[in-house]
């Protein structure tokens, strides 16, 4: 009898450590979404899934497309229009507008639930991510942050909040061709980015290329668009900063592996770099399209780089025009004499269509295209009046006579 009562005891221990408890089961808990969801609510739901793991670490969250028998609670999470059946539940509560949301709580099915749901898909990614800020998780650029593990049980307290945006667009901008910026990014480093964009409340990324980026190319009239580099230690470093052969040789150099400090599509042989630099900006593109992040690409018009020269002396005479510049050393501007294209004529009007054509082209999931430029001597903002068509200077004459004041501008 002593062993019998022995080897109960035994195995009672050992059932209580594969289980983590002597009597009933882990709490479950099942996210629900629709199974028509589209991709950016279900990466969402994988998040909001993991990270209440992370506060509830003694309750199992898991994605379905519908509750489980064996589900203690569930949450559904989505657009409200993909839960037709919660509403009567929400009521007056449903979102109203554009990424605007609703968290709360009600009975379904017998049961108490959890409801997150968004005007679209937007709002109820927004509603997730605020739920978890509002049980102490925080978002930020380059990480997440969680609060102390709670092992009190799984919990539907606090389950009330709505919101809807201020500003309808929300852009986080990074620069390229600074090596303290997003030139050096692989990938990885750009998804995360954009995911961690998101989480913070932005809908928009904003990507800036100055006029000879490698990822901006273009033909025209049979000939090639001039491109640069993306940026690394060794190459592609315009606008008076410096290039270093070997990296390894500066102080604190021993933390990198080899002599050139960059992205992986920078470090590539200098016939595959506009290719290799497409393809890493298609593929970040499409991450934020995935996202449902909109997309920003701002592209230079104004420099000598973003006018270059070989392309627009293929135009005819009467499609373009010249003006003078001065030097401007810090961007590779020499004075001097340059041709602009012009818009108004036909072939001109080319000029610039085909370059839209190949942005989209290569980068579909492009949103807005920022036509972008400085108030410097640029080719574009120093131009005078008395260099200007014919028929933009009667424009510009006619409209000083009308509004006078505008010659001081």
């Amino acid at each position: 009898m002593r062993y019998s009562v022995s080897a109960f005891l035994i195995l009672l221990l050992v059932t209580c450590d594969i289980f983590g408890q002597t009597s009933g089961r882990e709490t479950s808990v099942d996210v629900v979404v629709s199974s028509e969801a589209p991709a950016c609510e279900k990466i969402a739901a994988e998040e909001l899934s993991n990270y209440l793991g992370k506060v509830y670490s003694n309750v199992r969250f898991n994605v379905a497309t519908r509750k489980s028998r064996r589900a203690d609670y569930v949450i559904y999470f989505g657009r409200a229009e993909s839960f037709p059946q919660l509403r009567e539940q929400i009521g007056d509560k449903k979102p109203a507008g554009p990424e605007s949301y609703v968290v709360t709580t009600a009975s379904v099915d017998g049961s108490r639930a959890g409801i997150i749901l968004g005007h679209d898909s937007r709002g109820a990614i927004y509603g997730a991510y605020n739920l978890l800020e509002k049980l102490d998780c925080g978002f930020y650029l380059s990480y997440d942050a969680f609060p102390a593990e709670r092992r009190d049980g799984f919990s539907f307290e606090g389950w009330e909040l709505s919101d809807a945006p201020l500003v309808r667009d929300r852009i986080v901008f990074n620069w390229h061709n600074f090596l303290s910026g997003c030139s050096t990014w692989n990938l990885p480093d750009w998804e995360s980015w954009i995911t961690q964009s998101q989480k913070m409340g932005y809908n928009g990324v904003m990507v800036h290329a100055y006029g000879n980026n490698p990822m901006v190319k273009f033909s025209f009239n049979g000939a090639d668009k001039p491109v640069g580099y993306l940026s690394t230690t060794q190459k592609g470093r315009d606008w008076s900063t410096q290039h270093v052969n070997d990296v390894r040789r500066l102080w604190g150099g021993f933390v990198f592996d080899g002599p050139v400090f960059g992205c992986e599509a920078a470090i590539v042989p200098d016939a595959e770099r506009a290719d290799a630099a497409s393809k890493l900006m298609h593929n970040v593109f499409a991450h934020a399209e995935k996202c449902e992040m909109d997309v920003y690409l701002a592209v230079d018009v104004d420099t000598a780089s973003a006018n270059p020269q070989e392309v627009i002396e293929t135009l005819p005479a009467e499609a373009r025009f010249p003006i003078r510049v001065e030097q401007m050393r810090w961007m590779n501007q020499e004075a001097g004499s340059i041709w602009l294209a012009n818009p108004d004529s036909p072939q001109g009007y080319r000029y610039y269509k085909v370059q839209v054509e190949a942005l989209m082209g290569a980068y579909p999931q492009i949103d807005c295209i920022v036509a972008w430029f400085r108030h410097n001597n640029t080719p574009w903002m120093a131009l005078k009046a008395a260099e200007m068509p014919e028929s933009w200077r009667k424009e510009y004459e006619a409209e000083i006579r009308r509004t006078p004041e505008a010659a001081k501008l």
